[in-house]
């Protein structure tokens, strides 16, 4: 039985990242462990716990999220620098903090995205994309200085894990944990259309992901669907402040665009589609693809998508230039003329899915920490045995 201290914002069932957080907390209990979560946000299912215990920091309800988010980081650091020596291991999720820890999980690496063109300040120098360009050079610098003295890193994708090599960081310490999919949520089916709000008998593409910022890269897949007259698209995101909307008015595209809106009934709508097309410029795994492949998806994504080593030629299209509209569009095409290659490609994507479970995903999470901990009490006898020596 390990003392386990885990620090991140949100350990909450649905919430990206937080999910990650919230399986790796289920499944220290039920290994026996006793799990201490330094949050703001946790599952009740958890309070409930007696074998966990919450450090509670909610918000202060500071105004941006580059403020409220240092000031989360600024008490976690005070409170471990006082309770840290109290745990057998400490992992946080990304590296935010004025502190080290045992183990970082690293879910995005800013400087990539900083270096991109497609950043919002390269596109267009702005009060808002200034915002994004200091939230992005804070959040890296605190990155560049906790990393590589990490003892362990684990990175979500293995495209991540090769950024992180190539910024130095010794290949030896970065461990490659997949998030998972939930497999009871998203699997293969049929839903009806009409009550979804979505266009009944015409080919329907799905895309899911934020539509303000042109990182998802939906501009490029709209251009693509120009050219295909017969190919109908629903886009699952927040509209306000989305350019897109006028993009598809002046693309001509929009008796053929459908804007949902932000939905919690994602799993739904892919019952629903034919196919998924994400053709992200910058995604360190992309966790609705791999939740489409459960769905029974072909999917078109990205190599700029960690999630992209997941998804074989029998199971979807892995683009290696994501703004090759022909490309994306030849893609398109051949899902909508071949059902036959729809239905295939679909049952091979939730093969590959059974495998990435959230159950697995945890397990590796603690499998490791165990082995940590066992590494990190042996490095601790050495030091003591040494300093009786020498005593």
């Amino acid at each position: 039985m390990m003392k386990i201290c885990l620090v991140a914002v949100n350990f909450l069932k649905h919430h990206g990242e937080g999910r990650v957080n919230y399986e790796i907390a289920c499944e220290a209990i039920r290994r026996g462990h006793e799990v201490t979560l330094v949050a703001r946000n946790v599952a009740p299912e958890l309070v409930k716990s007696d074998r966990i215990s919450w450090i509670k920091l909610p918000s202060k309800g500071l105004p941006t999220h580059i403020l409220s988010y240092t000031e989360f980081c600024y008490r976690v650091t005070k409170w471990l620098s006082r309770h840290r020596d109290q745990y057998d291991l400490v992992h946080v999720s990304e590296a935010r903090l004025w502190t080290g820890a045992d183990i970082f999980t690293s879910h995005f690496l800013f400087d990539t995205w900083l270096s991109s063109p497609f950043h919002p300040w390269q596109i267009k120098p702005s009060i808002y994309s200034l915002y994004q360009l200091m939230v992005g050079k804070w959040f890296s610098f605190w990155q560049n200085k906790l990393f590589p003295s990490a003892p362990s890193l684990i990175a979500v994708s293995e495209t991540l894990r090769q950024e992180l090599i190539a910024k130095g960081i010794a290949e030896s310490k970065i461990h490659v944990i997949n998030n998972g999919v939930e497999l009871a949520e998203f699997y293969p089916g049929l839903a009806e259309r009409k009550a979804l709000g979505l266009p009944e008998n015409v080919t329907l593409a799905l895309f899911v992901g934020d539509i303000k910022l042109p990182r998802k890269n939906l501009e490029t897949l709209l251009k693509a669907l120009k050219t295909l007259p017969d190919v109908h698209l629903a886009v699952v995101g927040k509209l306000k402040r989305s350019p897109y909307v006028n993009q598809v008015q002046k693309l001509g595209l929009s008796g053929r665009v459908h804007f949902l809106g932000f939905r919690q009934d994602v799993s739904e709508i892919m019952r629903a589609v034919d196919f998924f097309v994400l053709p992200s410029r910058y995604d360190t795994f992309g966790l609705v693809v791999l939740e489409a492949m459960a769905s029974g998806l072909p999917v078109i994504t990205t190599k700029a998508m960690g999630v992209s080593a997941l998804v074989t030629p029998e199971s979807g299209f892995v683009l290696s230039d994501t703004e090759n509209v022909d490309a994306l569009a030849a893609a398109i095409n051949q899902l909508t003329t071949s059902p036959s290659l729809r239905k295939q490609m679909g049952q091979e994507g939730v093969a590959i899915a059974q495998n990435h479970s959230w159950g697995d995903t945890a397990n590796k999470y603690l499998d490791l920490f165990e082995q940590q901990s066992l590494v990190k009490k042996s490095v601790m006898t050495n030091q003591e045995k040494s300093l009786l020596k020498v005593n």
